[in-house]
C-alpha cells in the first residue's frame, strides 16, 4: 500500500549499481551478472544512469535519487533516466520496446555540435579570386576557442517524476579551454547556408566530433570583461582588403565576446539536453553612431545686449 511519493522516506536500496545490458538471443535488456526477481511484495522505484562508466562517480539515494560528480570530461554524453516509480511487474507504455521497467534517458549536458560563418553582405562586391579590386574584402577564419569554462560540478537527479534534475558548479576547480578549430585560414564567403570549420583541434581530451558542456548560468562580467578569466568565444580571423595596384593588405584580428552576452537570449546561460551551433556573422556596417545628450539648467543672458 505504499507508494514513492507518499512513503520514499521510509525506502530501502534493493537493486544498486545494476549494469544492464541488451540481450541479443532474448531480445531483452537485464543484468548479464546477476539475476533479479520482481519481489511478491510491494514495488520497486527505478532511477538509470548512462553510461555505466559513470557509475563510479555517482551515488543513489531515496533522499536526491542520483548525485553524480563530474569533473571535466567533455567526452562523455551523461543521460539520467525519467523516474519509474511504483512498479511491480515489467511493462512497457511505448508500443515498439520489448517488455521491462520503461526507461526513458534524457541529455544532462549540452553539446557543441559546431560553428558555421557568413558575412553580412558580399564584401569582395561580386569579384572572384583574380578580379578582386580596390576596396574588395576577404575573411578568413584561423582559430575557435572556448575559453575558461568551467567544467567541474555536481549533478542532482531530484525524487520526483517531473524532476528534469540540477547542476552545481565548483568554480573552485581550474577551467577548461577547448580549441574547436585552428588553420591557416579559411575563407569565409557571402552565402545563404554560410560555411562550417570542422572541429580539428579539440584541447583538453575532447573528440573531434564531441563537445560536452556543463551546463550553467554565467556571472555578467561588465562591460570591460578580463577574458583571461571570463567564459568567453574567441574567433582569430584574417580581414584581407585589397588595394588600388591589385595588392593587398593582411590584419590579423582576436575578437572576444563573454558567454553571459553570447547566451543573452537563454537567459545567460547554457541549458540541459541541447545540442549548440554557433552561427557567427562578419559586418563591417554595424558601427553605430551615438548620442549622449544632456540638458544643462537655463542661465541668465550676458554681453549686456540691449533692444
Amino acid at each position: 500500500g505504499s507508494t514513492w511519493a507518499s512513503n520514499h522516506t521510509s525506502s530501502s536500496l534493493h537493486i544498486n549499481a545494476a549494469k544492464i545490458s541488451y540481450d541479443a538471443a532474448g531480445n531483452s535488456w537485464h543484468d548479464l551478472s546477476t539475476t533479479h526477481y520482481w519481489p511478491k511484495a510491494g514495488t520497486l522505484t527505478f532511477f538509470a544512469l548512462s553510461p555505466y562508466s559513470a557509475a563510479a562517480k555517482a551515488t543513489c539515494d531515496n533522499a536526491n535519487g542520483i548525485t553524480l560528480t563530474w569533473d571535466a570530461d567533455a567526452n562523455i554524453d551523461i543521460m539520467t533516466a525519467e523516474l519509474a516509480p511504483d512498479y511491480n511487474n515489467n511493462t512497457t507504455s511505448i508500443s515498439d520496446w520489448v517488455m521491462g521497467v520503461p526507461t526513458v534517458f534524457h541529455h544532462k549536458l549540452a553539446q557543441v555540435v559546431g560553428f558555421t560563418f557568413n558575412t553580412q553582405k558580399d564584401y569582395a562586391n561580386g569579384h572572384t579570386l583574380g578580379n578582386y579590386e580596390s576596396g574588395d574584402i576577404l575573411f578568413f577564419v584561423k582559430d575557435v576557442k572556448i575559453k575558461n569554462y568551467s567544467q567541474n560540478g555536481i549533478f542532482y537527479s531530484g525524487i520526483t517524476s517531473s524532476s528534469n534534475g540540477l547542476w552545481t558548479v565548483d568554480n573552485t576547480k581550474p577551467a577548461e579551454n577547448y580549441t574547436w578549430y585552428s588553420s591557416t585560414g579559411i575563407q569565409v564567403p557571402y552565402s545563404t547556408n554560410g560555411t562550417s570549420v570542422a572541429a580539428n583541434s579539440l584541447a583538453g581530451g575532447a573528440s573531434t566530433s564531441t563537445l560536452m558542456l556543463l551546463p550553467q548560468v554565467f556571472s555578467n562580467p561588465g562591460t570591460t570583461p578580463d577574458f583571461s578569466t571570463v567564459p568567453n568565444l574567441e574567433i582569430t580571423y584574417l580581414k584581407r582588403t585589397y588595394n588600388a595596384e591589385g595588392t593587398y593588405s593582411d590584419q590579423t584580428i582576436t575578437a572576444n565576446a563573454s558567454l553571459y552576452d553570447v547566451f543573452s537570449a537563454s537567459f545567460n546561460r547554457i541549458v540541459m539536453n541541447r545540442q549548440i551551433t554557433f552561427k557567427i556573422t562578419f559586418n563591417l556596417d554595424s558601427s553605430l553612431i551615438y548620442w549622449a545628450p544632456d540638458c544643462e539648467d537655463w542661465t541668465d543672458g550676458e554681453f549686456n545686449i540691449s533692444i
